[in-house]
């Protein structure tokens, strides 16, 4: 017999199988009328049937569903980066965001030392900031906004306290030296920290009286960096030394690499998941830099910023042709240490020597409504 007549009569025995199962499945469901004019219809004798009625068919289309699921999901962590701009063709496409220049401070938190660190959550309703001091703060989006608009209810008869309409929600302390980064969990209400005492900090942040840190992690040098696999199960470490390194956020265990040739040779400066977690990329520097700083995109990546440290003001560019846009001036007295964007909305973060975290947001026109 061919390969190809072996493999057309599996594919018919497969058939009458599931037409089998099918009919099965009908009676296990109280469909007899419909099993007898499926029986007739292929011309199957139910004397002959192999199984009693059943529910075999739907177990069977349970499990396939279910690893089906499970193939996409890994299929999915080893898919290519998801595509972004492509500069070949969206050279001359419309800007959709508005430019950075028109954005303006709507709230300033201070710190008592200076500012090295900030964090928007996934989806922009929430800041992080942290400081020299050792503290962090975490600022509610909608109420610094609300607060700027003049929305914020001023009713004395409300039973509500001022408390409830201050922009910072948690105050947090359980590091001993600046805090260097911060990182929310992209799924769970926890929030991440860094810093110079050698630890990282996991912090609970949905319980309003906690202010010390959930769980800790003992590090060998400074953090620098971090970064949370889409899935939320790993942390992707930067320290001042040259090793990156993998933690599993559920046991704090660390993994690091077995080559020392795919290391860095100075410290790690920035660390980066793809958005769906099947490769990230590091950088990291042999220390000649007075101060570190970040280029980002907007949330719309129609711009790239970064601010510059001599002039303390923000430089933008048009992502597509590199066009030079007008300058933002950051109001701030010292050197800008930290610069986030927020991944949803017009809208960054400042953090500055100078003691001060400034949140920068474009108002809607309300004249054009």
């Amino acid at each position: 017999m061919s390969q190809h007549q072996s493999e057309q009569s599996t594919t018919i025995k497969e058939r009458d199988t599931l037409y089998k199962l099918m009919i099965s499945q009908l009676f296990y469901d109280g469909y007899q009328s419909i099993a007898h004019q499926l029986s007739g219809a292929i011309q199957l004798n139910l004397n002959h049937l192999a199984s009693p009625p059943s529910d075999r068919l739907a177990h069977l289309v349970g499990l396939g569903l279910k690893t089906e699921g499970e193939n996409k999901e890994q299929e999915s962590l080893l898919a290519p980066p998801i595509s972004g701009i492509d500069l070949d063709f969206d050279t001359e496409s419309h800007c959709s965001a508005p430019e950075p220049s028109t954005y303006e401070t709507v709230y300033v938190t201070a710190h008592k030392g200076p500012c090295r660190a900030g964090a928007f959550n996934i989806d922009g309703s929430l800041v992080a900031t942290g400081s020299q001091d050792a503290s962090i703060k975490i600022l509610d989006v909608e109420k610094m906004i609300a607060k700027s608009i003049g929305t914020v209810s001023e009713d004395p008869q409300s039973n509500q306290t001022p408390e409830a309409h201050h922009p910072v929600i948690r105050t947090l302390y359980d590091h001993l030296e600046e805090v260097t980064c911060l990182l929310f969990h992209p799924t769970e209400q926890l929030l991440i920290s860094g810093s110079q005492d050698l630890t990282i900090k996991i912090y609970d942040f949905a319980k309003p009286a906690v202010k010390r840190a959930l769980k800790t992690i003992n590090e060998a040098s400074v953090l620098r960096c971090m970064s949370f696999h889409p899935s939320g199960n790993f942390l992707l470490v930067g320290t001042q030394h040259p090793t990156v390194r993998l933690y599993d956020i559920n046991t704090c265990q660390g993994y690091v690499g077995p080559n020392p040739s795919d290391q860095h040779s100075g410290p790690i400066t920035a660390c980066n998941y793809s958005y769906n977690g099947g490769i990230y990329v590091t950088t990291g520097t042999a220390g000649k830099q007075m101060h570190r700083a970040q280029a980002v995109f907007n949330h719309t990546e129609d711009f790239v910023l970064f601010p510059d440290e001599r002039t303390t003001s923000l430089c933008v560019w048009d992502s597509r042709n590199a066009e030079r846009q007008k300058l933002l001036s950051l109001g701030h007295n010292n050197t800008v240490r930290y610069f986030i964007h927020s991944p949803v909305s017009p809208a960054f973060l400042t953090c500055s020597d100078d003691y001060r975290a400034r949140f920068w947001y474009k108002k809607p026109d309300l004249s054009t409504n």
